[in-house]
Formats: C-alpha cells, sequence, structure tokens
C-alpha cells in the first residue's frame, strides 16, 4: 500500500493528488480521465478531467470541480466516491464507474504488469517540504467495459495505463516548471505491439 502512495507524508495543507487513467481502444479510441485533489492551505477542491478522442469524431473534454461534501475517499486504498461516480483500485488493478451529464463508463482495469514506481518514489525534490512523488499503478493493463459519449454507447476493449501522484508545494514554491506526457504506440500485435511513455 505505502508503495501506491495510500499513505504519503506531506507538509501542512499542500498537497496534490492526481490520478489518471489513459486508455487505447480497440477501434482506435483514446481516451484520459484525471481525477485529481489540490490544496493550498485553505483554498482547494476536488476535480475530474474527461478527455475522449474516437476516430472522425470531435475530441470530448470535460472538466468538472467535485463539490468537497460530496467527495468521499478512503484513507486507507484508492476509494473515491462522488455523486453516482466511483473509483477504485488495488495493485491488481482498478474499477471507473463514472456518471456524467455527456460521458459514462463501466471500464475494468486489469494488471498485465505488477505497480512500479521510480527509485523512491520521488522525482522532482526540491526540498523536504517541495516535491513531486509517483507510481505507476498500472504499467501495462488490460481495460474492458462500456463508454457512453453523448447518445452513443460502445463496447471497450483494449489496453491502460494508470499512475498516480502526490505533489506538495507550499505557497512560496507555486509554479514550478514540470512538464509530462503520456503517449501510447500503435496497437498492432495484441500485448506485443502497444507500449507507453510517460
Amino acid at each position: 500500500d505505502e508503495e501506491l502512495l495510500l499513505d504519503d507524508p506531506y507538509t501542512g495543507g499542500f498537497r496534490n493528488r492526481f490520478w489518471y487513467f489513459t486508455g487505447l481502444l480497440e477501434d482506435g479510441t483514446t481516451f484520459t480521465v484525471n481525477l485529481f485533489r489540490w490544496r493550498y492551505g485553505a483554498l482547494g477542491s476536488p476535480g475530474l478531467l474527461v478527455l475522449v478522442r474516437e476516430p472522425d469524431r470531435p475530441a470530448l473534454v470535460l472538466e468538472e470541480r467535485i463539490e468537497e461534501r460530496g467527495f468521499q475517499e478512503s484513507r486507507e486504498r484508492l476509494h473515491v466516491r462522488f455523486g453516482e461516480s466511483e473509483v477504485s483500485g488495488s495493485r491488481y488493478g482498478a474499477s471507473l464507474r463514472l456518471r456524467l451529464p455527456e460521458f459514462s463508463c463501466d471500464l475494468e482495469v486489469r494488471n498485465l504488469l505488477d505497480p512500479w514506481r521510480p527509485g523512491d518514489g520521488y522525482l522532482l525534490r526540491r526540498g523536504p517540504e517541495a516535491y513531486t512523488r509517483y507510481t505507476v499503478s498500472s504499467p501495462l493493463a488490460a481495460v474492458s467495459g462500456r463508454l457512453r459519449i453523448g447518445d452513443r454507447e460502445n463496447a471497450a476493449q483494449g489496453w491502460c495505463y494508470a499512475e498516480r501522484g502526490v505533489v506538495n508545494l507550499p505557497m512560496r514554491r507555486l509554479n514550478p516548471e514540470e512538464f509530462s506526457f503520456r503517449v501510447f504506440g500503435p496497437g498492432a500485435t495484441p500485448r506485443e505491439g502497444p507500449w507507453m511513455i510517460s
């Protein structure tokens, strides 16, 4: 559990947590679900970003602030609930059940590779109170289930990559220069073609 950042030490009230799920489906659809919770002292709130790109269709981008009073988070494992939506996970994968006006999904992520983290998990250290920690909870996983985009509902089958992390930055250290990207390779041969760079 500690390896999955379920109990990360932090200084004061400046810990920002994020979870990313990035998928490549067999029909060419790509998606990213980014659940996050940011906090700078007394400021902050949970939020959700969904990006879906279907072949030959415009991209769907949803950004939603989640009311603090409706956000329930387990302190023992990845288990988050808000409204009718729920995200849960373990070292074996994750379950994403989202219910939004323009988008919903029921996805099961099953790890094909064990979770991994670089070194001690600290990617960027600017001192004891300013750091980024990072764990790849699903280096390569199979994803299956259903996606609903607008009035279209499709079966989902493909590959997924998931990561989670903590960014701890006091107010005087805001807006650091950090960049990251997530890219899937072509889904050519099952279990051999897809790859992921982050």
